[in-house]
């Protein structure tokens, strides 16, 4: 457990804007991000071209089960309103990962499903909702697409092809357009080689309904350059138009095409400066929420560009603590106590690997206890009443404030 005392008032302390949006917006799911760590990140968009980070590039979210790893996370919405989220569990399971949520701020229900027994492996799997059967189907990629279905994401159906072009395609991504169904899709066909390779690219395939072996491919041609994969069409919010977002695997970055009629079958590829992302992006894909719903995720999820810090923390600069790791007098979080002979150390306190953490001094015991004493100056101009407490914990944490207990936290 960390333990941590803090005199005047310190805080990471914040000012929370006003500033309001008036349209629906997108949240964006990836991993990668400024850890590169295999976990969820998120970050919004109110036009599907730029975007913004949450939790400042860092994983909102860990798995637990499983390989305990979160790869190609994707969020549907389902008929309800509420949310599932679904990862990839690792390379070569049958497995993938499930959780339920009401707001895209707190995710339960963590659960590891096998999606299949023919040994294929479960990657990027996807989900829509089928009218027709009244049941959500959730498609990945084996050596072709594979499909379940299923009514509350818990039971499913016995795995079937989907999808089969007649050679290996990974990475289906499926949207519906005046009527038809489009499925984005990686032909696996040709060598993963930077120096040039006739396949690696993406291509569409169409049909009228979502039933197993429906799709046929009607692009000629590539609609992408060569070695992406990932594909995650997007409608922007104000007009008729579609996005299309790739991940150069090699290049160590993403493109973006637009498309104004989805059955013509013609993309054309932006340039880099029309569109903005994260660093570090991988295999991203977006559902919609409303303004409402995106204001309580920004106040709920931290978001840097919204809040203006008072207390410095270490997340950019490091700053030094009084800390020990022996029990110390029952007094040792009042201003009063003598921590002359507790070590110095600079933020944060933790293990090196840590999704999310900045490490300036390894503690790698049970417990920890740690001391600052700050000066937050004049606050007449800040906004008392919209406060926050930024702290990035992965155990059981208690914060004492001028001797008080103002805060415990449990778990990650």
């Amino acid at each position: 457990m960390k333990r941590i005392a803090l005199f005047s008032i310190l805080y990471i302390i914040c000012a929370i804007s006003n500033s309001l949006y008036s349209q629906d917006a997108y949240i964006l799911s990836y991993f990668g991000g400024s850890t590169g760590k295999e976990a969820l990140n998120l970050a919004y968009s109110t036009d599907a071209l730029n975007w913004t980070a949450l939790n400042g590039n860092k994983p909102v979210l860990i798995a637990t089960l499983g390989k305990k790893s979160i790869r190609d996370p994707y969020i549907i919405r389902k008929q309800d309103g509420t949310f599932v989220l679904m990862s990839t569990d690792s390379w070569f399971s049958e497995y993938a990962i499930f959780w339920d949520s009401d707001d895209l701020i707190t995710f339960k229900n963590e659960r590891i499903i096998r999606l299949n027994t023919i040994n294929q492996h479960v990657w990027a799997p996807e989900c829509i909702y089928d009218p027709v059967s009244q049941k959500y189907l959730v498609y990945w990629s084996g050596d072709v697409i594979y499909a379940n279905t299923t009514t509350d994401f818990k039971t499913f159906s016995t795995a079937k092809k989907f999808f089969d072009p007649g050679h290996i395609c990974i990475d289906a991504d499926i949207v519906v357009d005046n009527g038809n169904y489009f499925l984005f899709y990686k032909d696996e066909t040709g060598e993963n080689t930077p120096s040039g390779t006739t396949g690696k690219a993406l291509k569409v395939a169409k049909s009228s309904t979502l039933e197993f072996n429906s799709f046929k491919t009607f692009t000629p041609d590539y609609i992408t350059d060569h070695l992406v994969e990932g594909p995650a069409c997007i409608k922007d919010l104000s007009q008729n138009r579609w996005y299309l977002y790739y991940d150069y695997f090699f290049g160590g970055k993403w493109g973006c095409s637009y498309s104004d009629d989805l059955a013509s079958g013609n993309w054309t590829k932006m340039e880099d400066s029309e569109f903005s992302l994260p660093m570090g992006v991988r295999h991203g894909n977006a559902v919609k929420v409303i303004q409402t719903e995106l204001e309580k995720i920004k106040k709920a999820v931290y978001l840097e560009a919204f809040y203006t810090e008072i207390v410095s923390t270490s997340e950019k600069t490091s700053q030094l603590w009084k800390y020990t790791t022996q029990t110390p007098p029952v007094n040792w979080n009042n201003s009063t106590f003598d921590d002359t002979n507790w070590k110095s150390g600079k933020g944060g306190f933790g293990t090196q690997g840590t999704p999310g953490a900045v490490i300036g001094t390894v503690w790698n015991t049970n417990d920890i206890w740690i001391r600052r004493e700050v000066n937050i100056g004049n606050l007449s101009q800040i906004d008392t009443k919209n406060l926050v407490l930024r702290l990035n914990h992965d155990e059981d944490c208690e914060v004492y404030i001028n001797g008080i207990l103002s805060l415990k936290l449990s778990g990650f």
